[in-house]
């Protein structure tokens, strides 16, 4: 069974959102490998967002905090809306980040991200190697671009 990896994000209001993705499933002979690629994608998604990372679920809790951000920006409201395609049967996908941070990440003028933005392109890399598709535990998975939302939720 594939595991499911969590990430909670705290806006400037003290609200909670949160994305879930998939990985392979874990067991003793990965374990550790898989924390990694997940503690990469956490660190990848925290260079995305103004809000606070204070949540890494992967089964087990691997991060809860109190912490809230400083930024007032720092909405859940405003999210990155991710799209990923599994490699093999080509399906689409997408996930969402809460209280993005647009700076340099965005193609100047539109609401795009910036994959090639040094923060983006440690996010592909690190979700790429992480995530599999939600059908599919063993099925890679490729970011096919990503753009800034509204959400009144």
């Amino acid at each position: 069974m594939a595991t499911q990896n969590t990430y909670q994000i705290t806006d400037y209001s003290n609200e909670k959102s949160s994305f879930a993705v998939t990985s392979v499933t874990a067991n003793a002979g990965n374990l550790a490998a898989q924390q990694t690629l997940a503690a990469d994608l956490a660190a990848a998604v925290d260079d995305l967002t103004i809000g606070e990372l204070t949540k890494q679920q992967m089964g087990l809790v691997i991060l809860d905090t109190p912490a809230i951000p400083t930024n007032p920006y720092a909405q859940r409201e405003l999210k990155w809306l991710v799209q990923y395609q599994g490699d093999s049967s080509g399906k689409l996908f997408s996930t969402e980040i809460a209280a993005p941070d647009v700076t340099d990440n965005v193609v100047v003028n539109t609401d795009i991200a910036d994959l090639a933005s040094t923060d983006w392109a440690a996010f592909v890399t690190a979700f790429e190697a992480l995530v599999r598709s939600p059908d599919n535990g063993t099925e890679t998975v490729t970011v096919i671009g990503a753009r800034l939302v509204g959400r009144n939720i």
